[in-house]
């Protein structure tokens, strides 16, 4: 296994590098081109039913807002179609929510911080695109990987391992990870998150943005699991002279 390293690759062109290289320099340079922008994002909450089949719990649907100096804020719209009144963050809905699968996700497995290791693994296709899978492992000691039971309120940090679909030129068009180093004391040990990446189109400039992602959390112990299914749409670029009031 190799770590990915910055610094003995700078003085390289992009196609001279190792394609993990590529793909942790086209993360970086994404933060200083990407361009500020909001998206609606609809959440579908599920829970694991006694039959062993996920029952729909509920829909939200949130505006987001990707600002390159704050990161990414979220504005509940709606809760099952109707105005989500009184409720200002996923927190206060209960049950399982996730944040985070813009640019921070891919951004933390290739932190310094992270020490992440990685593993060139086989080919594969992503709608019809040549890729290589990358398998990757973060300790726990070095992760930033904060898990919450919301029932209890407890939170932990938890290392975690995955993999990423890596296309020629380094981009990432899918991200899967799931954590495997959680105390043992804690309530939740299953966290899984999947993305799936594409190309889309913000005021004259195309983006590599999530358009899919999926998450799983629960508890072998208890047999509870929720599942959220998350569908991202109406890309827009933003600006000072859109009002958009974050709590």
């Amino acid at each position: 296994m190799q770590s990915a390293r910055s610094g003995t690759t700078q003085h390289l062109q992009d196609d001279e590098l190792p394609l993990i290289e590529r793909a942790k320099r086209y993360i970086f340079s994404y933060l200083e081109d990407a361009p500020d922008f909001t998206v609606r994002q609809t959440i579908r909450r599920y829970e694991l039913g006694p039959a062993g089949k996920w029952v729909q719990r509920d829909t939200i649907e949130l505006e987001v807002t990707y600002e390159s100096n704050r990161g990414e804020k979220y504005k509940i719209i709606s809760l099952n179609g109707r105005p989500a009144v009184g409720a200002t963050t996923l927190d206060s809905l209960g049950g399982a929510s996730s944040t985070g699968e813009f640019v921070t996700a891919a951004l933390a497995i290739f932190a310094p911080r992270s020490r992440a290791l990685f593993r060139k693994g086989p080919r594969d296709q992503i709608n019809g695109v040549a890729t290589v899978i990358y398998d990757f492992k973060i300790k726990r000691e070095h992760s930033a990987n904060l898990i919450t039971e919301t029932r209890s309120g407890r939170s932990t940090v938890a290392g975690y391992s995955g993999s990423l679909w890596i296309d020629e030129d380094g981009h990432i068009l899918r991200l899967e990870q799931a954590v495997d180093d959680v105390p043992a004391d804690f309530p939740l040990n299953v966290a899984e998150l999947a993305i799936d990446y594409d190309w889309v189109q913000i005021a004259d400039k195309r983006y590599l943005l999530p358009k899919r992602a999926e998450v799983i959390i629960g508890s072998d112990k208890d047999r509870h699991y929720s599942r959220n299914v998350v569908h991202f749409d109406s890309y827009r670029k933003f600006s000072s002279d859109i009002k958009i009031d974050i709590e």
